[in-house]
């Protein structure tokens, strides 16, 4: 089954979602919520997503090494706080790549 035919069988009470591209860089964003916690903006969109998500619900997020691999560890124990990491996959870096 592809992702469609996932989605397609879900029942409609499962189904929510955010969208999110390019939101990286190293400036914060003014959310009286949020901003206490001094989040960079990609780590302030997760952690958004994880709290709007609804009770069981499920959030994906491909994201650079940054996110886990940052000295910082505040966005990560908030993360760990609010959410229960299911898989975590982290992609080889293409060593070989081809000359068109």
């Amino acid at each position: 089954m592809g992702v469609g035919g996932f989605f397609g069988n879900m029942p409609e009470e499962m189904k929510s979602g955010s969208h999110l591209r390019r939101c990286f860089g190293n400036y914060y964003v003014d959310d009286k919520g949020y901003n206490r916690h001094h989040f960079l903006i990609h780590d302030y969109f997760i952690a958004k997503m994880i709290d709007q998500a609804s009770p069981c619900g499920l959030v994906a997020v491909i994201t650079s090494k940054g996110t886990l691999d940052k000295q910082n560890s505040r966005a990560r124990k908030y993360f760990a706080r609010h959410a229960d990491l299911v898989k975590a996959i982290r992609l080889q870096r293409r060593r070989n790549r081809s000359k068109d």
